[in-house]
């Protein structure tokens, strides 16, 4: 099953959890940040998750960016 969906809340786990209940099989990055690190969390075993930009943290030094 194929799904397109866009989560615009605050809550990122919780969107994930109701509107993917069985899990992520692929997940195109453009953003990073909290929202990667929420899908991560409901990724399925052998996801494909191609990373593309990762724009919420070009304006941040290294040491200020998130998951490093």
């Amino acid at each position: 099953m194929m799904m397109h969906s866009t989560i615009t809340k605050r809550d990122f786990d919780a969107a994930l959890s109701k509107y993917f209940p069985n899990g992520i099989d692929v997940y195109l990055d453009k953003v990073g940040g909290r929202m990667l690190e929420a899908v991560l969390n409901h990724v399925n075993k052998h996801a494909n998750i191609p990373l593309c930009g990762m724009i919420s943290e070009y304006n941040k030094v290294w040491t200020e960016r998130e998951g490093g």
